[in-house]
């Protein structure tokens, strides 16, 4: 059975003339008799839905769509798969200062998982305070993709001579600045006398707040 015919045959059931259904529509009689012997093909969307409000039904029963999955050919069906989160695990490497610098031996503690679109390729465990103007807390997780350079106002794993920490990067015209995100602790200022003392290790990307 056709579209129209299912139109019709509706109409029928609910006991509409042509010309209620029309008015119910909005539309003229001669546009229902189009609708009914198919003369407008794959009617769309905005057409079947307000049909199918006024008579009781749904756009996919006017169309002769199935509800039965079991109808579905191999290929439409989705697998379950496709719907699941897919993971990674990335190394936690130890912790990171959020405050004065601490040592990192980076040694393994175990592995995070992260979801598998995010760029990451180890995590480190916050301790300190000085960045809690970025919602970045002690014991919280920050998952990091190693790289060598960070624009301006980007948030980066340094390492300073033995100790890494994670403060904002910010170069200037006479070198750089590792910025807090708390006002009692200072920045951190390297010119061309130190600036071989640090080195960024990477781009924090995501974190993991660690509730407590």
């Amino acid at each position: 059975m056709r579209t129209g015919e299912r139109i019709k045959q509706r109409r029928i059931e609910l006991g509409y003339t042509v010309d209620q259904l029309a008015q119910l529509l909005n539309k003229n009689r001669a546009t229902i008799y189009r609708y009914e012997n198919g003369d407008i093909e794959n009617l769309p969307t905005s057409i079947l839905t307000p049909l199918a409000k006024v008579l009781n039904t749904t756009p996919a029963d006017l169309v002769g769509w199935s509800d039965d999955s079991s109808q579905l050919s191999r290929t439409q069906q989705i697998p379950k798969e496709a719907f699941i989160p897919k993971y990674k695990k990335v190394p936690l490497l130890g912790k990171t200062a959020a405050g004065e610098p601490i040592y990192s031996e980076e040694h393994f503690e175990e592995y995070i998982d992260v979801h598998e679109k995010y760029n990451i390729d180890y995590c480190l465990r916050v301790q300190g305070d000085s960045m809690i103007g970025a919602n970045i807390y002690d014991g919280d997780i920050v998952f990091v993709r190693k790289q060598s350079i960070v624009e301006n106002g980007e948030i980066a794993v340094v390492r300073v001579n033995d100790t890494v920490t994670l403060k904002r990067f910010y170069k200037t015209d006479t070198g750089v600045m590792l910025q807090s995100e708390n006002p009692k602790y200072p920045p951190m200022i390297f010119n061309l006398n130190n600036t071989e003392s640090f080195m960024i290790l990477g781009k924090a990307i995501i974190l993991q707040t660690i509730i407590k």
